[in-house]
């Protein structure tokens, strides 16, 4: 019987590969190979990427195109984890770019996080779809670190309210008027 020798896989640190976003992340990600593994992970043919592109006052890290529409698609890169600020940069550029999709990369999302997106898919009308995506990288030994795109939050996972007037409506909250017993002293 022969013995068949195996790596160990490892994860990598993103800080360990990039130290920042700007200028080494985003020219990463938009290179061909990377912007291709990107949308085979959100289901988008990307192409055309520019990086740092600016309008409206917002500055996006990364605007392609989706072959398939030929509209534009926004990507906001981000090192560490999903924050309330780089959703709020990923909406605003969504806008300014008039985008038909929004892809968000972060090295882990939130659970508020995660819902907004969930949230903003449901709302959207289907003017901008809206991905999460969790970016990981791994090696075998000492290999070079391969990316790996985990789709957490895209249109359609979240499920549909039963009308449009469910979902507008506010999650109903019991107040108590008194403090247990004191409606009975008050009498």
């Amino acid at each position: 019987m022969t013995e068949r020798r195996t790596g160990r896989l490892a994860r990598v640190a993103l800080r360990d590969v990039w130290a920042r976003e700007c200028p080494e992340f985003a020219p990463w990600l938009a290179s061909p190979d990377n912007l291709e593994a990107l949308g085979e992970a959100v289901g988008l043919r990307l192409v055309a990427p520019v990086p740092e592109r600016r309008a409206a006052g917002c500055q996006a890290d990364i605007v392609c195109r989706d072959v398939a529409s030929g509209l534009p698609v926004v990507i906001e890169a981000q090192l560490g984890p999903s924050d309330h600020a780089h959703l709020g940069q990923l909406m605003a550029y969504a806008t300014a770019f008039d985008a038909a999709a929004a892809v968000w990369l972060a090295r882990e999302f939130r659970d508020v996080h995660r819902e907004a997106i969930d949230r903003l898919n449901l709302h959207s009308g289907g003017g901008v779809r809206y991905y999460g995506v969790a970016l990981e990288m791994w090696a075998v030994d000492d290999s070079l670190p391969a990316p790996r795109f985990d789709v957490v939050a895209r249109p359609g996972d979240s499920p549909a309210p039963a009308s449009p007037a469910a979902a507008w409506r506010p999650a109903q909250v019991r107040v108590p008027l008194a403090p247990p017993g004191r409606a009975a002293r008050a009498r």
